[in-house]
């Protein structure tokens, strides 16, 4: 059984999970304005993971506060999930933080973004 319940953009994730499951939208439909306001969609989300078109690998975008319960204390979860598929060997993961900097205030990449 599944984890994750599948809404039409952000998906609500019980944590801990299990590594499948989760599904991206399209990084140039998010910025593309054609799944609704960015900004709104990223203010939403607990929690924002870049998925590699290509791996399926994934990456924290932002949400490292919100996980640290569920890693360190082993507490239990249900976060909002905004999960965006891109290429990870392109520029596209550094405007996702750079969006997610914008609105929410910081990003929990491990690299500065410019």
């Amino acid at each position: 059984m599944s984890n994750v319940t599948r809404g039409s953009i952000l998906q609500r994730v019980s944590y801990p999970r299990s590594s499948t499951g989760l599904r991206g939208v399209p990084f140039h439909a998010l910025l593309g304005w054609q799944l609704g306001d960015p900004e709104q969609l990223v203010a939403v989300a607990d929690v924002v993971i870049a998925v590699d078109v290509m791996t399926a690998e994934e990456i924290l975008v932002f949400g490292a506060a919100a996980l640290f319960p569920v890693e360190f204390a082993g507490v239990t979860a249900s976060l909002m999930v905004l999960a965006v598929e891109l290429d990870l060997d392109s520029d596209e993961v550094d405007a996702l933080a750079t969006l997610v900097e914008f609105v929410k205030g910081d990003h929990d990449l491990p690299w500065e973004v410019g």
